[in-house]
C-alpha cells in the first residue's frame, strides 16, 4: 500500500515523512511516528481554485524515553510553513 508524505525542513535540509503509523527515524536519528493532522482554526481559510482551504498542522510522536511530540504546519495551498515545538 502507497502511504502519503509531507515534505518539511529540518534545519537547512528537506525531509520527507510519510503520513502512516509505522515507526520512522527523523534526521535527529529519534524514532518518530504519525499522530494525526488538524485543521488550525486560528488562522482564517482562503479562497483558492474556487473553493475555501485551510491551514493544516501534522503531529508526530517521538517513541524514545524521552518523547514528546513535534508538528508542522502548512499553508491552504500545501506548502511548508514551518516547526512548531510541543
Amino acid at each position: 500500500m502507497k502511504h502519503s508524505s509531507i515534505t518539511v525542513m529540518f534545519g537547512q535540509e528537506k525531509f520527507k515523512l510519510g503520513l502512516h503509523f509505522d515507526i520512522q527515524t527523523a534526521p535527529s536519528g529519534r524514532p518518530i511516528r504519525y499522530s494525526g493532522v488538524r485543521k488550525n482554526t486560528q488562522k482564517p481559510q482562503e479562497w483558492i481554485d474556487g473553493m475555501y482551504r485551510s491551514w493544516w498542522i501534522y503531529d508526530f510522536r517521538y517513541m524514545d524515553d524521552d518523547g514528546g511530540f513535534v508538528s508542522f504546519e502548512f499553508n491552504p495551498r500545501g506548502e511548508f510553513v514551518g516547526k512548531i515545538n510541543n
